[in-house]
């Protein structure tokens, strides 16, 4: 029997959900929470929000390998220390937590992402202009209907480019689907091509 290329090519696409899959939630995840931190410290008056400042950014200058192996010596399933605490001094039977798979490897990859996006997001929120916002209560729209109708246009053109840049930066993740999906089954491009 010859080699048949299209039935290689099916081999594939559980791959390709994969990689979709991974970088769409590593995507929303950190966006969601990027977004968040972006606007509380460049457009509110929240305590500490100079501190956020500095600190938020701390996970991207951190690479992910060193990171990775640090949260795996903590959830490693079989000889990690939380799960070594809670059977030694909680008495629980069993693993309280399992970084390898898809929570462990999406968990990871977003704490350094939202850190990136932050950094990407905090600068437009700056030197986006604040009278319309202010135009828009002064009408008697909610704060709620503001972010919606004003803020969030605003920004859309920002977060649209941002969300395109970290899901093709996602597609490409090698670190952490090697660290965290290889060991619970969860394969993606980087690591077949690996």
């Amino acid at each position: 029997e010859g080699y048949r290329p299209w039935l290689a090519a099916w081999d594939l696409i559980p791959i390709l959900a994969n990689s979709v899959i991974f970088a769409a939630s590593r995507l929303a995840i950190s966006l969601v929470f990027a977004v968040l931190f972006a606007w509380a410290v460049a457009r509110t008056d929240v305590p500490f929000r100079r501190t956020m400042m500095m600190l938020i950014p701390v996970p991207f200058f951190t690479p992910d390998l060193l990171t990775g192996i640090s949260w795996l010596m903590l959830g490693n399933p079989q000889n990690g220390l939380i799960n070594q605490f809670a059977r030694d001094w909680l008495g629980a039977s069993g693993n309280v937590i399992n970084l390898y798979g898809w929570g462990g490897l999406i968990f990871h990859s977003s704490l350094s992402t939202i850190s990136l996006i932050f950094l990407m997001l905090v600068g437009f929120f700056h030197s986006m202009d604040s009278s319309y916002e202010e135009a828009s209560v002064t009408l008697g729209a909610s704060k709620y209907r503001t972010i919606f109708t004003i803020t969030l246009p605003m920004m859309s053109p920002a977060i649209l480019a941002i969300s395109v840049l970290i899901f093709a930066s996602g597609l490409d993740s090698f670190e952490n689907p090697l660290l965290f999906g290889n060991p619970g089954g969860v394969y993606v491009f980087a690591n077949e091509i690996y």
